[in-house]
């Protein structure tokens, strides 16, 4: 179960993307989806932070 490998990340994980970023060591931010939440992934660390939506927004209009 990837919750036990990475804290904070949710049991079922829908999907995952990794973007360009270059001001991150490795080139790249990575984020896991869950149902309704997204996560920023902090590889290092192993550890998920849930990002939350603004008031009125859904995941499909900030993405």
């Amino acid at each position: 179960k990837q919750g036990t490998l990475w804290r904070g990340l949710p049991d079922t994980v829908t999907s995952a993307i990794s973007l360009p970023n270059l001001r991150k060591p490795d080139g790249y931010d990575y984020y896991a989806f869950s149902k309704d939440q997204y996560y920023n992934i902090d590889v290092p660390s192993r550890t998920a932070r849930a990002i939350t939506t603004r008031s009125g927004q859904t995941l499909s209009k900030v993405w």
